[in-house]
């Protein structure tokens, strides 16, 4: 009994468990524990992504059936409207090179996208893209004026930072900014939040600087703050960033060889973490590889269960 209520308040338990049994070839089990998941999640998008996966495994419509019989009217009802709902993402560093880039993705995925800018005509850019952003100094607003922001968010990407530049930019924005982002995600109520940070040993072959040793230092402050809170936390840490096409494949995994990766990857493979549920409270490296990025992701899903 007591195993059974732990996994109904844990609907990812069976995500996961759906995960590993289509691994194994068992694909309508799988298919019925997608469309329990979906049935017992509170978050429209992972509702969407659960049922979707659920439909599309083989055998798929009989375990979805037998699931559907299972639920309370209210639930199947509840669960019927939201499949066809998008992820809304609120993104900082929306007008970066990797947030533009993710801001395009979400929107051919059909998710709605916010972000933070700070001049009006970068707003206006991106209202005539379909982007709703909010005018705002990162380093000079509190968290409940952040928190404001992010209301109705489903998840929270924070891209933005100085790339090792002074230290007092540093500190505003890849140090306080993100502590800040942490506490306003609380107030929001928006419990998912990931983080681009930064491989720990990069350009470790050179002779860095005073303020690149700085910055490292606080990147890796940021980490371990995120990783202390309470949220549906996620770090992704990619190779050096270069500005070329994406190969659509990768190297993601808990530790990755430091080389170098397009920013076109690095936002492909964001998009696709946020859509999978299995993911979630891990820190994650990325670099060039021959691996698709969906597949990629999918491998990092965490199992099985205990």
């Amino acid at each position: 009994m007591r195993v059974a209520m732990s996994m109904r308040r844990h609907h990812r338990a069976y995500a996961v468990r759906a995960h590993l049994l289509e691994m194994s070839g068992r694909f309508e089990a799988a298919a019925e524990d997608y469309a329990r998941a979906a049935a017992l999640s509170t978050s429209i998008p992972e509702q969407r992504y659960l049922n979707r996966r659920a439909r599309n495994a083989p055998g798929a419509r009989n375990a979805e059936e037998a699931w559907r019989r299972r639920e309370a009217p209210g639930d199947c009802a509840a669960r019927q409207r939201t499949e066809q709902a998008g992820m809304n993402v609120f993104i900082i560093g929306i007008t970066g090179g990797v947030g533009g880039l993710l801001a395009e993705k979400l929107r051919s995925h059909g998710d709605a996208v916010h972000g933070l800018v700070r001049r009006e005509d970068q707003q206006a850019g991106l209202a005539a893209q379909g982007v709703d952003a909010r005018v705002g100094d990162l380093a000079g607003m509190t968290a409940e004026e952040l928190a404001a922001a992010f209301a109705g968010s489903d998840a929270i990407v924070y891209t933005a930072g100085s790339n090792g530049g002074s230290r007092e930019v540093t500190t505003a924005i890849d140090g306080d900014g993100v502590a800040k982002a942490i506490e306003a995600a609380r107030v929001a109520g928006v419990d998912r939040l990931a983080l681009v940070s930064v491989l720990p040993e990069s350009w470790r072959e050179h002779d860095l600087g005073e303020e690149v040793e700085y910055y490292f230092a606080v990147k890796k402050g940021a980490d371990i703050a995120l990783t202390r809170s309470d949220l549906d936390w996620l770090i992704l840490r990619p190779s050096l960033l270069l500005d070329e096409p994406g190969s659509g494949t990768i190297s993601l995994g808990p530790a990755e060889a430091h080389g170098q990766i397009s920013r076109d990857d690095v936002a492909e493979t964001l998009a696709e973490l946020l859509h999978e549920p299995g993911i979630g409270r891990q820190i994650l490296e990325l670099n060039a590889g021959s691996t698709p990025v969906r597949e990629a992701v999918r491998a990092n899903v965490r199992g099985p269960l205990p």
